[in-house]
């Protein structure tokens, strides 16, 4: 990503803009949406063996630690909601690829969503212990 981010276009650099280097735009906004993807695709992943090992769940939930995630959370919901607004609304983004650029505050806004509701899913599960544990 370096690389393809220090690389241009070959144009003179009083000829290189937001408009010539499109490419690289384009390539950015690619890799970015793959790796929110992929955050994603781990959070499932993290559901599906939370699923697959049984635990028990507490009776009484983490509600400091829940609210601090609530509340962290519509950090990246509002960045994500008035990013989509500035890509929509804005006249002299329409360059080639600037749809791409639509993918990244909402994948981004998914992965935040699933990543919190992960977490708050882990902290209601007991820890496993052995039976000698439970003794003490």
């Amino acid at each position: 990503m370096i690389l393809l981010a220090t690389m241009s276009s070959g144009l003179p650099l009083d000829e290189r803009s937001y408009y010539t280097e499109t490419k690289f735009l384009t390539i950015y906004n690619i890799f970015v949406i793959a790796v929110e993807t992929l955050m994603l695709i781990a959070c499932v992943w993290g559901f599906l063996l939370f699923r697959k090992t049984s635990h028990q769940q507490k009776e009484e939930g983490e509600d400091l630690d829940a609210a601090l995630l609530l509340v962290c959370l519509g950090g990246p919901i509002l960045f994500g909601t008035f990013s989509l607004l500035a890509i929509i609304a804005g006249e002299d983004n329409k360059i080639q690829g600037w749809l791409l650029a639509l993918g990244y505050p909402i994948s981004d806004s998914l992965q935040c969503v699933g990543q919190v509701i992960f977490v708050l899913y882990g902290l209601k599960r007991e820890p496993m212990t052995e039976p000698e544990s439970k003794e003490t």
